[in-house]
């Protein structure tokens, strides 16, 4: 599940350079009910659902309807869409399956605006699913990235957002190790979900902002 800040901070252009970057990373993967599946989650003032994850079956419609994801504008609450995630995206009406793996990812290059209400949110969210945390450029707020993280090792700092394409490897890889084959043969399938949660803070420059998703991997178990 991709999850974009759409705060006032971005403005168009970034907004739009965050949209292009999930359509990069979604053309990484086979999409499709048994593969993986994409779900974009806005937010500002409030989280706003594009779409979840069962809505499109194919790569050209999910690519097709991000492009025509609008910007709005706002603050930065954090915790507002870390609770919609937690509470909607993975139900299995909006998608979801019993046997799958979830995992969230957040990105951010500043702290939220109710730290508080963040790591409460954060809290409970990692009862659900396994929680990745990157932080973007100076401004980030580490304790709060820790915090939002399943651990240690789902903590990530890039210098600024040009360093990001330089994680895409190690987050799937912390992801969901093994995961990204589709060979089916014999083996029962996991599938896994992602989500990427991304949220610029103020400081955001104008062709900054980069991304944030939900992606469900299907992989093979032995």
């Amino acid at each position: 599940m991709f999850v974009l800040d759409s705060s006032a901070s971005e403005g168009t252009l970034n907004f739009h350079k965050q949209l292009d970057f999930v359509s990069r990373v979604v053309n990484d993967f086979q999409i499709g009910p048994q593969n993986v599946q994409i779900g974009v989650l806005t937010f500002a003032d409030q989280p706003a659902l594009q779409f979840n994850l069962n809505q499109y079956t194919d790569k050209q419609a999910v690519l097709n309807a991000i492009q025509r994801i609008p910007y709005a504008s706002g603050v930065t609450y954090t915790d507002k869409a870390l609770t919609y995630v937690n509470q909607n995206m993975f139900t299995a009406s909006n998608g979801a399956r019993n046997d799958a793996k979830h995992y969230v990812i957040v990105l951010t290059d500043g702290a939220s605006t109710d730290s508080a209400a963040t790591i409460k949110a954060a809290t409970t969210l990692k009862q659900n699913v396994d929680v990745i945390a990157i932080g973007i450029g100076s401004n980030t707020n580490q304790n709060e990235l820790n915090t939002i993280a399943s651990d240690a090792q789902h903590v990530f700092t890039v210098t600024d957002f040009d360093a990001l394409r330089t994680l895409r490897t190690d987050i799937k890889a912390a992801a969901c190790e093994g995961t990204a084959t589709f060979n089916t043969q014999n083996h029962s399938r996991k599938k896994h979900y992602l989500v990427y949660i991304v949220f610029t803070g103020s400081k955001t420059n104008k062709h900054d902002i980069m991304t944030s998703t939900n992606v469900v991997y299907n992989s093979n178990s032995t």
